[in-house]
Order: structure tokens, then sequence, then C-alpha cells
């Protein structure tokens, strides 16, 4: 699996959801918590729901309390995760501006 193919995760329950590009899904087991924090948290991922994480690359629109992504989707951000967000949705872009 390659990271920059991955539009979003969604957790259901324990099943891990992976949304691909090409409209493929794949799934396995596992927590979304763990795996941003070992895999994803520093690979331009956003953490915007218990239940979404999102690939900054296929965000094409950022709402108070949803993100859209380019296949359409109209994923929610959590209020409690909300300011968190905005800051990572930031300073990747600001990163991307100096490189």
């Amino acid at each position: 699996m390659r990271l920059n193919d991955v539009t979003y995760l969604e957790s259901d329950d324990h099943k891990i959801v992976i949304h691909f590009v090409d409209g493929s899904t794949d799934e396995f087991y596992g927590s979304l918590k763990e795996l941003y924090a070992e895999q994803l948290k520093g690979a331009d991922f956003l953490f915007a729901h218990a239940s979404y994480i999102v690939n900054y690359n296929y965000v094409t629109a950022f709402g108070f309390n949803t993100l859209s992504t380019t296949d359409k989707q109209s994923l929610p951000v959590a209020r409690n995760r909300r300011d968190e967000v905005r800051r990572q949705y930031t300073a990747i872009m600001e990163r991307r501006r100096l490189v």
C-alpha cells in the first residue's frame, strides 16, 4: 500500500476501511488511533474524527466541521479535534509553500 494512493481511512467498530484514489477499498482489523500515532502522524494525514483519518493531498475544502475530499466525500471533523486539525492543515500548507 502506498500512502499517496490513500484518500482516507475510516473505522467501523474495530475494522479499518482504507479508501483508495481509484475507488477501491481494503480492510483490516485495528485501531485508527494506533495507526495514526505509529504510521500516519508525520505523513500529512489529518486525524479529523475518531472514525476518520484523511490524506491532506485529497482535501478539496475545509469547512467549519467537515473536510471535503476529491472523491466527493464530506467527512466530519469532531468538535474536540477542530482546533488541532486546523493547526495541522495550516502547518502542512505553510510547509509546502516553502518547499
